[in-house]
């Protein structure tokens, strides 16, 4: 279940892996899961399900969570995207080019703000974070499963590859970069690895994305002086 995988993750996060001096814990957790219920724009999460606490919780641990959005179109944050500290993550459709000054958010992309948790904040209403390409990816293909039978070949991944679209799509390639800037911060000494993981590295990774991503759509609320908008977030990744 999603909440036995959080808090695997949450249990595992120093650990050493035993397979060289760099696989020690877990920084990044990458997330895409399906609903539950059916969507809607009265069914959205206020962050405060059992699903999103945990997310708070491996936050708090020092990893840096990641979530996708969802593809119904609606206004709909639901559960780990609508945790308070999730970088939840929208798709954008890139019409099969390098220039991104033709991408667009997907109309299938679910957009924000997230619901109201009551606590005077609206900065953890503000999801998505930021948007990626997230169309028409390629990715290897997963083996078919059903039922093994006792002394049968186990079912192996065909050695072929799928092209998807959709925030699962897209969420990987935010949740990268993320990787990335952790090694560059490790790297340089900045001021959020100092003093150990704690959830100070997810609000230092936030507001970079929120300060440095490129804007898009017009502003919807405005926070730190940054534009935010309903769909496209903080804006595109800029890496």
């Amino acid at each position: 279940s999603i909440l036995a995988g959080l808090q695997w993750i949450i249990n595992n996060h120093e650990r050493n892996w035993g397979n060289n001096e760099s696989s020690r814990g877990i920084e990044v957790v990458s997330m895409s899961f399906g609903r539950q219920s059916s969507p809607g724009s009265d069914n959205s999460d206020d962050g405060s399900s059992a699903e999103a606490q945990l997310v708070n919780q491996a936050s708090e641990a020092g990893l840096v969570c990641v979530a996708a959005i969802g593809n119904d179109g609606e206004n709909s944050v639901n559960s780990v995207g609508a945790a308070d500290t999730a970088i939840t993550v929208g798709w954008l459709d890139d019409e099969n080019t390098i220039d991104r000054t033709d991408d667009s958010i997907s109309s299938s992309s679910n957009y924000g703000p997230r619901e109201d948790d009551g606590d005077d904040d609206s900065y953890d209403e503000l999801k998505p974070w930021v948007v990626a390409p997230g169309s028409n990816i390629n990715s290897a293909k997963h083996g078919e499963s059903s039922s093994i039978l006792p002394g049968s070949e186990n079912n192996r991944a065909s050695d072929d590859y799928t092209s998807l679209s959709g925030s699962s799509m897209s969420t990987p390639a935010v949740s990268g970069m993320i990787a990335v800037m952790l090694e560059i911060g490790e790297e340089k000494r900045m001021s959020f690895f100092e003093d150990g993981k704690g959830i100070w590295r997810s609000e230092a990774i936030m507001d970079f994305l929120m300060r440095f991503s490129e804007s898009r759509g017009g502003a919807t609320e405005v926070h730190q002086g940054e534009d935010w908008n309903d769909r496209y977030g903080f804006g595109i990744i800029d890496g």
